[in-house]
């Protein structure tokens, strides 16, 4: 079985300090039971690294991934939708060629000129 990590440890902590700090506020409830007792049997789980642990990290794998893979595909369509697009769409307004990519006849070679490097340079990089 695979050695649990520091995450394994340090959520059913969090849980039942968040069901504490609720005891704390309001007394006892089912939202200061729940978390305590999920807490403590996660905990326990984790300490005697118990095979339901293994199966319920591949159940919550199978369940999240789909949800992130969803999440990412939305936020790259509003940030390309909300950034990308619209400055595009202004640099072809004022006619910016920023990547140099407009077809010139006159010109010899599409080459850019450096400035030449002295020798010692190439070992101070930066």
């Amino acid at each position: 079985m695979k050695k649990p990590t520091f995450l394994n440890y340090l959520l059913p902590l969090l849980m039942i300090a968040i069901g504490l700090r609720h005891y704390v506020k309001h007394g006892v409830d089912a939202v200061t039971i729940i978390p305590i007792v999920l807490g403590v049997f996660a905990l326990y789980m984790v300490l005697f690294n118990h095979p339901l642990l293994q199966r319920a990290e591949t159940l919550l794998i199978k369940v999240w991934y789909p949800i992130g893979q969803l999440i990412t595909i939305i936020l790259l369509t509003v940030t390309f939708y909300l950034v990308f697009a619209p400055v595009g769409l202004l640099l072809r307004l004022f006619k910016k060629d920023i990547l140099n990519r407009k077809f010139k006849v006159d010109r010899a070679s599409y080459w850019l000129d450096r400035p030449v490097k002295e020798h010692n340079n190439y070992t101070q990089q930066f």
